[in-house]
């Protein structure tokens, strides 16, 4: 993609989270969780999570409440190996690309009639590696989505990516 590239298909919730995250982002272009106010997501916190990364398997910090049928389970204090398979998948994809890319990354899953909307912002530590990753996830019909999807969120330059 090109350095002016945009997000087509997040959700207007995710927009104001990678805009967010955009805002908050340093000189370096990182952002690190000590740069987040979760005051200022108040809105989305029901469907955020957060993630250590720093080990393989990563662990849930933090669970939104409306993310427990979407996970199969209350997921906080979990490694990420410890969710059904096929959702840990969809998470794995979202928070390797984003910790590969350094940026916001995004995806949309099939389940049944509904789609799954997800998106993943790294966060790095002090020495510039990603140590957590946010991530919100929604589940919704297609109709839904389409109505709710926003075409206008760009992203940061050259680390843009799109997962379908």
């Amino acid at each position: 993609m090109t350095a002016d590239a945009e997000f087509e298909g997040l959700t207007a919730n995710q927009k104001e989270i990678v805009e967010y995250w955009q805002e908050r982002r340093r000189a370096s272009g990182v952002v690190t969780r000590a740069d987040i106010n979760p005051g200022r997501l108040r809105a989305h916190l029901g469907r955020l999570s957060l993630l250590d990364v720093t080990t393989p398997d990563p662990v849930f910090r933090i669970v939104g409440s409306r993310l427990r049928d979407l996970l199969g389970m209350d997921a906080r204090g979990h490694h990420l190996s410890d969710l059904p398979e096929a959702t840990a998948k969809t998470w794995r994809q979202g928070l390797d690309a984003a910790c590969e890319r350094g940026a916001p990354f995004f995806g949309l899953t099939v389940r049944g009639r509904k789609v799954h909307a997800w998106l993943r912002a790294p966060l790095f530590d002090t020495d510039g590696n990603v140590a957590q990753v946010l991530c919100h996830d929604e589940l919704m019909t297609e109709k839904e989505f389409r109505r709710n999807r926003d075409k206008s969120a760009a992203i940061p330059p050259s680390r843009a990516a799109v997962a379908a």
